[in-house]
């Protein structure tokens, strides 16, 4: 019994693993350059950078994933002042 349910858990966080790659992946293959997307074509290239650079989009694919595993909830309130509002 022990040897079936250690199995499932294994299972488990095997499939968890494979659907958060997979859905980081979808979300990851927006076409185009994704700063040009959000802020238009008219933007400069110190513009390009700083928006790549404060959504950590400069960081390579399997840093990227792991900050996404990790989730940013908790990092956007060290940058915000959550308790000002109301």
């Amino acid at each position: 019994m022990t040897k079936f349910i250690l199995r499932r858990i294994l299972l488990m966080l095997l499939t968890m693993f494979l659907v958060s790659a997979a859905v980081f992946a979808i979300t990851s293959a927006a076409p185009g350059n994704v700063a040009r997307n959000v802020l238009g074509i008219q933007i400069t290239p110190a513009q390009e950078a700083s928006f790549l650079a404060q959504n950590g989009l400069d960081k390579p694919m399997v840093a990227r994933y792991f900050s996404w595993l990790a989730g940013t909830d908790w990092r956007a309130r060290t940058k915000v002042d959550w308790r000002s509002r109301g």
